[in-house]
């Protein structure tokens, strides 16, 4: 696979082989996001809120969970599934919405001091390939550095 370490949205991540940032093609306020060639199911968005100046947050899992169920609830998402929790150098909470014709996973992740909320979201949910791409998505976030 070609993967490659590359700076974007102001972290640096790695890309698996046909990743590509997209943001240029969608409208002038879309969020930072990152695309899987002419035949991807799905886009990856990422919002990333840096660290600059005053009192050094100390961000921990209770504020990721509760910034995750807050945004959930205010998108109307609905009962996540899958919901899976990282405690290493990069916090991480992350969960799944299914519905008949949408799929959406979720991240927020932090160093601790920075932090970013990533969907992916595919209208084509019943795809096989889906779960390839999800688990391509998964990997650049877990990839990601501050």
């Amino acid at each position: 696979m070609d993967d490659q370490r590359v700076i974007f949205a102001g972290i640096s991540l790695i890309l698996p082989g046909g990743w590509f940032d997209v943001t240029d093609d969608l409208e002038e306020d879309a969020p930072f996001t990152l695309g899987k060639g002419a035949n991807a199911l799905g886009a990856l968005q990422f919002s990333v809120g840096h660290y600059a100046s005053g009192e050094l947050p100390n961000i921990n899992m209770d504020d990721l969970s509760s910034l995750f169920f807050d945004f959930i609830a205010e998108n109307e998402l609905g009962n996540a599934t899958k919901i899976e929790k990282t405690y290493e150098d990069t916090l991480s909470i992350t969960g799944e919405f299914v519905t008949s014709d949408e799929f959406i996973r979720v991240w927020y992740t932090s160093d601790k001091k920075n932090i970013a909320l990533i969907t992916y979201v595919s209208t084509l949910p019943e795809d096989a390939s889906l779960s390839k791409e999800v688990a391509e998505a998964d990997q650049i976030v877990k990839s990601i550095v501050f």
